[in-house]
């Protein structure tokens, strides 16, 4: 007599089609439940037409500008930490998506290739990988903070290496527990964390350290030191990771310093003062206040040039924006406009009779002119309402007004 289960035969249970077909069918299931969940989950309403126009519109090739991955990351000032942070962004989603299409691969090799393990641990291992790619959805989207995503990716890639170790125990298969090494291998390095990467790392060695133990054909010692040497690989991946990134870090910052500073003089280059003005804006907008902008020009820098070299010249535009910077209220922006002109905008009112004098005074305590001929500067001074004029503007009303010789 055919020995039979419940309800089928024990050998059509136990056949490799029926496996696959009990795989289908849990996936199935997972995805029916996750979308009559949805149905019961109160969405926002649906956004009108006219509303989603503008994002369709050409946009202007001047104004388009690249933003981080997340805005989070614009609030990091150390390039490094933010440049680590915007790589595990672009790594961990797709490298959840990848561990996650491995880990179905090898189910349905497993059901093909091993017809005698155990249908609930087939089951379960699709159902895992399904939950290892809903968690690459997840991170793949911008809004999760910057120092969420390496802790997901190592407790997930924890919690992985936890469930291959509770499958090779329960086939008592060392093979299927030699898969949890390459895991760890993997697994601090993508992290771009120590401490999230030394975590998950630790929650691995201890799953695999109890599978080894557990399993009957295995080695525990040898399983141990295998476990070690995997995490000691990653552990050393991950510093040549961080060096690169360091580097590349802080090269980006030395640009970005190029960029937005004067090398000669130690002032603000035109586009470092267009950065920080809206800040000066807002908060003189926000307090009720004017701002003033000033004009400051070396009125005889090419005779000087001819007469002493350019050398000298360079000494006596740094000792102008010192003399400047030493005479503006604290918190002015101070900028190389042109070759022989600063411009500086800040916050109130500026006394236009004393300023002169100021300026001149912190010029000849340098002592740059000291035995050679004097030097000549003048200035521009203006007050305006910053609801009213922008930035660019006051520099040039200043430049417009009559020149007060310093």
């Amino acid at each position: 007599m055919m020995p039979t289960g419940l309800l089928l035969p024990e050998s059509l249970l136990n056949s490799t089609g029926f496996r696959i077909f009990l795989i289908f069918v849990g996936i199935n299931t997972l995805v029916y439940l996750g979308l009559t969940a949805g149905r019961l989950v109160p969405w926002p309403r649906p956004v009108q037409a006219h509303r989603l126009a503008p994002l369709f519109e050409e946009p202007d090739p001047e104004e388009v500008t690249v933003s981080d991955p997340a805005p989070a990351l614009r609030q990091l000032n150390d390039p490094a930490s933010r440049l680590r942070l915007e790589t595990a962004y672009q790594t961990i989603p797709i490298a959840l998506t990848l561990s996650g299409t491995v880990a179905i691969v090898l189910t349905l090799v497993t059901v093909l290739t091993q017809p005698q393990s155990s249908v609930v641990s087939d089951i379960a291992g699709a159902l895992f990988a399904m939950v290892v790619l809903i968690l690459a959805q997840v991170a793949g989207r911008r809004a999760i903070p910057p120092g969420v995503l390496p802790w997901l990716w190592a407790v997930g890639m924890g919690g992985v290496v936890t469930f291959v170790t509770w499958q090779a125990v329960e086939e008592d298969n060392p093979v299927t527990l030699a898969y949890t090494l390459v895991i760890l291998v993997g697994l601090i390095p993508i992290a771009m964390s120590w401490a999230a990467g030394i975590f998950g790392g630790a929650i691995a060695l201890a799953a695999i350290l109890t599978g080894g133990f557990l399993i009957e054909t295995a080695q525990t010692t040898g399983w141990a030191l295998a476990a070690l040497t995997a995490l000691a690989v990653g552990a050393i991946l991950l510093r040549l990771r961080l060096i690169g990134t360091d580097r590349i870090a802080a090269e980006q910052a030395r640009i970005a310093t190029l960029l937005t500073s004067d090398p000669l003089t130690g002032a603000l280059s035109r586009r470092g003062l267009n950065d920080l003005t809206p800040s000066v804006w807002n908060a003189a907008t926000y307090s009720h206040l004017p701002v003033y902008g000033v004009v400051a020009i070396v009125d005889d820098l090419w005779e000087i040039n001819d007469r002493y070299g350019i050398g000298y010249g360079d000494e006596v535009l740094t000792a102008t924006f010192r003399a400047l910077r030493t005479a503006l209220p604290e918190g002015a922006l101070v900028a190389r406009w042109t070759a022989g002109a600063f411009a500086a905008v800040g916050i109130g009112t500026l006394d236009q009779f004393a300023l002169p004098g100021q300026v001149r005074g912190a010029f000849d305590d340098s002592g740059v002119a000291l035995g050679k001929r004097t030097i000549h500067l003048s200035l521009h001074v203006i007050d305006a309402d910053p609801a009213t004029v922008s930035a660019d503007e006051v520099i040039a009303r200043a430049s417009a007004r009559p020149a007060l010789p310093a």
